[in-house]
C-alpha cells in the first residue's frame, strides 16, 4: 500500500513539474519582445515569421473524427533574406513551409530595380499582382485565414516570371506580370503562360481596383486555359475599414475546378483603441459558386486580434466552412491563431 502510495504521489509530482513547465514555456513565449527583422548591416537584413494555432473542430474535418483536426498546429513557417544592391536595387529569397505537408519552397526569389516612381521591376519568383496586395492592405490577417481569391484556389500569392509596377501621381498604381502560371507550389512545365494585371484608383481612404488573369494550357492540359476577373473595393479611415471584392473565373474546357464560376466577399476591421491600440475586431464572409450551379461554398470569420508583445499576435476567432451539398462538407472552428515575428 506504502509503495502504491508512493507511486502516485510521484506521478502526481511528474504531471505537475510538466505542466509547469508547459505554462512557462509559453508564458514565455507571449512576453517575448522579438524585434520585426534582425539587420545585419545596413545593406543585408534577416527576418522569419510563424503561424500557429490551436482550434477545436466541428464537423466533417476529416475522413476519421473531429479530434484528428484538434489540437495545436503550425500553419507557416517563413524565412527570409533581403539584400540592398544599390540604392535602386533589392534582391529578396523566402522560404516558405507548409506544415500540413512539411515541404520547404522557394516562395520568392527575385531582384526588383526602381527606375522611378512611376516604373519598377522584379524578375524572378515574384509577387503575383493580387493576392499578397489585398491580404495585407484589405484582409490583414493572413495567419488567420488565406484572402478570397486565394482561399478557393483562383489565383496565387507568387510565381516564376516578370512583373512592372508603378505608381501614377498621388491616386493611381498598377502592377502586371507575365508569369508561368502554375504558382509557386507547382513545377512548371512550360506549356503554357498567364498575362496577369492590376490597376487601382484611390483617394482619402478610398481604393478601388479591377484585376485580370489570361492563361492558356496550364499544366500542359489542353483547353485549360483559366480566365480570371475581379473588381475590389475598400474605404479606411482611423476606427475601421470596410471593403468587398467580386470575382468571376473559368477555367475554360478542361473539366476542372471552375465553370463559370461567380464569387464575392465582404470584410470588415474595426479598431478598439480601449483594449490597446493593434486591437481588432473583423468579420468577413465569402460566397463562391465555382461550377455556376447555385450550389455556393460559403466561409464566415468573426474574431478579435491583438498584439499580446512586440511581433507576436494574437487572434481568438470563429470559422464556419459550409461546402455546399456538392462537397458535403461542413466545418465550424473556434480557435487561437498565433502569428510570431522577428
Amino acid at each position: 500500500m506504502h509503495i502504491n502510495k508512493l507511486a502516485k504521489e510521484n506521478m502526481t509530482i511528474r504531471k505537475t513539474a510538466i505542466a509547469t513547465a508547459v505554462a512557462s514555456l509559453a508564458t514565455g513565449l507571449l512576453a517575448a519582445t522579438p524585434a520585426y527583422a534582425v539587420k545585419v548591416n545596413d545593406n543585408l537584413e534577416v527576418n522569419g515569421k510563424v503561424f500557429a494555432n490551436f482550434i477545436s473542430v466541428d464537423g466533417k474535418a476529416t475522413s476519421a473524427d473531429d479530434d484528428a483536426a484538434s489540437g495545436f498546429h503550425f500553419d507557416r513557417t517563413y524565412l527570409e533574406v533581403r539584400g540592398k544592391l544599390t540604392p535602386e536595387d533589392m534582391v529578396r529569397i523566402t522560404l516558405d513551409q507548409k506544415a500540413s505537408d512539411g515541404q520547404v519552397f522557394v516562395k520568392y526569389a527575385y531582384w526588383q530595380h526602381k527606375y522611378s516612381d512611376a516604373f519598377s521591376i522584379k524578375a524572378g519568383q515574384n509577387h503575383t499582382p493580387l493576392v499578397d496586395y489585398i491580404q495585407t492592405e484589405m484582409w490583414g490577417h493572413r495567419y488567420v485565414q488565406k484572402t478570397f481569391s486565394d482561399y478557393y484556389g483562383a489565383e496565387t500569392s507568387s510565381d516564376l516570371g516578370v512583373s512592372a509596377l508603378g505608381k501614377g501621381g498621388d491616386n493611381f498604381e498598377y502592377y502586371v506580370s507575365a508569369m508561368n502560371g502554375e504558382g509557386y507550389t507547382h513545377t512548371p512545365n512550360g506549356a503554357g503562360y498567364a498575362l496577369m494585371g492590376r490597376v487601382e484608383w484611390h483617394a482619402a481612404g478610398a481604393h478601388v481596383g479591377l484585376f485580370g488573369h489570361s492563361e492558356t494550357d496550364r499544366d500542359g492540359v489542353d483547353g485549360y486555359d483559366p480566365t480570371r476577373a475581379e473588381i475590389y473595393a475598400w474605404w479606411e479611415n482611423k476606427a475601421f475599414m470596410i471593403g468587398g471584392q467580386y470575382l468571376t473565373a473559368d477555367d475554360g474546357d478542361a473539366a476542372t475546378k471552375f465553370k463559370d464560376g461567380t464569387g464575392y466577399n465582404v470584410l470588415t476591421n474595426i479598431k478598439v483603441p480601449a483594449m490597446g491600440d493593434k486591437t481588432t475586431v473583423f468579420l468577413r464572409y465569402d460566397s463562391m459558386d465555382e461550377k455556376d450551379t447555385g450550389d455556393d461554398h460559403t466561409l464566415t470569420i468573426a474574431g478579435i486580434e491583438f498584439e499580446a508583445a512586440k511581433g507576436v499576435m494574437l487572434a481568438v476567432d470563429y470559422q464556419s466552412d459550409d461546402k455546399g451539398t456538392a462537397g458535403s462538407k461542413s466545418v465550424d472552428t473556434i480557435g487561437v491563431h498565433s502569428q510570431f515575428k522577428f
